[in-house]
């Protein structure tokens, strides 16, 4: 596990990295990842953020190719604007904003 990928794409700065863990941080956030020899346990789970200005981050998200094929950026009945990504692992990220 290296931190390239996901500061170059994600726009996190790496805080620190450890054999099989990497800590990322951006803004307000810190991200702990783990190294997962099990490639069923990241296509079956999720991470979810509740985001501000989500238009423009899903704008970056696009621009650096990591919006999930089915992620577009979507109004939802129960009150939210939701995409989804993917991380540089294949990591499934959903970003959410209230309305």
């Amino acid at each position: 596990m290296t931190s390239n990928g996901h500061e170059r794409k994600l726009g996190f700065t790496t805080r620190r990295e450890y054999d099989g863990l990497l800590i990322l941080t951006k803004d307000t956030i810190e991200l702990h990842l783990w190294l997962c020899h099990d490639p069923a346990i990241p296509q079956n789970s999720s991470v979810y953020f509740h985001v501000t200005e989500i238009e423009t981050l899903f704008e970056h998200c696009e621009r650096v190719g990591i919006v999930h094929p089915k992620g577009d950026l979507e109004d939802k009945p129960w009150g939210i604007k939701e995409f989804y990504a993917t991380d540089p692992d294949q990591n499934l990220l959903k970003f959410a904003q209230f309305r």
